[in-house]
């Protein structure tokens, strides 16, 4: 990627890095050092001083070893300000570290959150005892001295465990979904970590960290990145405006003038990012939301068929989806989190990395449902956006801002491929939300011949005209633990099309966001 010349388009550039390498770089600083709390403050010290060298930068060599290379003499400087207190990672380990993310995450077609999100797939096959370790101290952010009070073990043994599950998933990544990982170890004293074994233990501690930290805490971080930058590219051209002022002749003041005044009465539009940063905010700070969602299949009449709704109230959400065959689904967000009813009844306490996108096997077709504020989460890092004129037919209203996010072509995901958003200029809310997804052409013709309706039952499923339980339980919706695997034998294919559009809101009160709520 190279960087252009004029200072604008410089920023923008650098800031599609700083969001395609925010989770790399969490990462490796959760790895690197043992406090959590200033993870933030390296994160964004190694951000300013990578667009402050921005220059130096070898643009035929990959951007995140070099933004790696500056996290790493940061670090090592805290390190050298603690003085006496025990180092967590020395140089060696460091390097170590660096070599296991180059090797790891440098040289495959996948972005680095999609690599990531294979320990999903990871923990569910350690076993159970080493599982509820992970479980404790990531999702639940639980001290191994509050572990082992309460599972009534050592705490020297809880620390082994979760040493031995750490070593364990790291085989799995490296695997990429391989063979079942075994638990054979026993517990006994483990003498002194190599430099290379630290490193492993602390890079897989470093992906869990962030694989269980929220989106909010990652957009934190890169709204005050970038807050710094315009802040002190601000006060740099108002220096230099000052001194430009000093040199010029009085008589040319009143003409200069002029056309900074120009400048500032007729003033650029917002970036399609800082659109999309807008809305996202503004979905947040908003009261009652409601968004109506519709699937468009592929057929003559390109019809949308509701499926289902979205509320949301800042923070929380509730989503309610409908199969044709009459079973619902639910899924939501409370202040304890999210969560999703099971299909016997029961309630599912999902994990915090779960507030990304979910997908929702409906039996006919499977779905990628989420918060409207999350959904637009994706553009910043996997996209590339573009506002355009906002003339779609029968659209609401000519003032809306229409903005179109296509895939960006090195990244292999099963999202979808093209987003459009029409975003309010008033209110910055979004109006209309649709995810497109490329479609085979044998889909493409299946369903143009049954004239745009449902989808046809999946390979795998017995057709639902067939009667009895087991042929019903087919259909049933079903949450994925991870992205699906579009195929015969595993999830039917998503619709072209789905649809959120803004609807009146529903006044809710804060327990309907809850599992137990009628």
């Amino acid at each position: 990627m190279s960087f252009p010349s004029d200072a604008h388009k410089a920023r923008d550039v650098f800031e599609i890095l700083v969001r395609e390498n925010a989770d790399m770089l969490t990462a490796y600083l959760h790895s690197a050092v043992d406090d959590a709390s200033i993870v933030d403050d390296l994160f964004q010290e190694t951000m300013i001083v990578a667009w402050r060298r921005l220059e130096d930068f070898d643009r035929s060599r990959s951007f995140g070893p070099w933004l790696r290379g500056i996290a790493r003499n940061l670090v090592l400087a805290h390190y050298r300000s603690k003085k006496n207190k025990p180092v967590w990672c020395s140089p060696e380990t460091l390097d170590a570290i660096e070599a296991r993310f180059y090797s790891m995450f440098a040289k495959t077609g996948r972005t680095f959150s999609e690599q990531v999100e294979d320990l999903f797939t990871c923990i569910q096959r350690l076993s159970d005892r080493l599982r509820v370790i992970v479980e404790m101290v990531y999702a639940r952010d639980m001290s191994s001295a509050q572990v082992a009070q309460a599972l009534g073990e050592q705490e020297s043994t809880v620390r082994k465990r979760a040493q031995r599950a750490r070593a364990q998933l790291y085989e799995c990544l490296k695997a990429a979904g391989g063979e079942a990982v075994s638990d054979q170890a026993k517990d006994k004293p483990n003498p002194e970590l190599s430099p290379s074994e630290q490193a492993t233990d602390r890079m897989t501690h470093g992906l869990l960290r962030l694989l269980h930290s929220s989106s909010d805490g990652k957009e934190s971080r890169i709204r005050r990145v970038l807050e710094h930058i315009d802040r002190a590219e601000d006060s740099r051209h108002a220096r230099q405006s000052r001194r430009f002022l000093r040199l010029v002749p009085l008589a040319s003041v009143a003409m200069i003038m002029a056309v900074v005044i120009s400048v500032f009465v007729i003033s650029p539009q917002p970036s399609a990012y800082a659109i999309v940063n807008d809305a996202i905010t503004a979905t947040r700070s908003t009261g009652m939301l409601r968004y109506e969602i519709f699937a468009v299949d592929s057929g003559r009449e390109q019809a949308e068929n509701r499926i289902g709704s979205l509320d949301m109230h800042g923070e929380l959400s509730l989503v309610r989806l409908s199969t044709p065959h009459g079973h619902e689904f639910v899924m939501g967000r409370d202040a304890s989190g999210e969560w999703s009813l099971r299909r016997d009844g029961s309630v599912e306490r999902l994990t915090p990395r779960g507030a990304s996108p979910r997908w929702i096997n409906l039996g006919e077709s499977t779905i990628l449902i989420g918060s409207v504020d999350l959904l637009l989460a994706q553009l910043q890092n996997e996209y590339e956006v573009e506002r355009v004129a906002s003339d779609k037919a029968g659209s609401a209203s000519d003032a809306l801002i229409l903005l179109i996010a296509e895939r960006r072509p090195q990244i292999d995901l099963q999202g979808p491929r093209t987003i459009r958003v029409w975003v309010d200029p008033r209110s910055s809310l979004v109006e209309r939300l649709e995810l497109e997804w490329p479609q085979p052409p044998s889909a493409a013709g299946e369903r143009g011949r049954r004239g745009g309706g449902a989808l046809p039952p999946p390979p795998h499923a017995p057709e639902p005209w067939d009667q009895g339980d087991a042929i019903q339980d087919a259909f049933l919706p079903e949450l994925l633990p991870g992205p699906p695997i579009f195929d015969d034998r595993h999830h039917p294919p998503p619709p072209e099309r789905i649809v959120f559009q803004r609807a009146e809101p529903v006044l809710l009160t804060e327990s309907a966001f809850s599992p137990n709520s009628p």
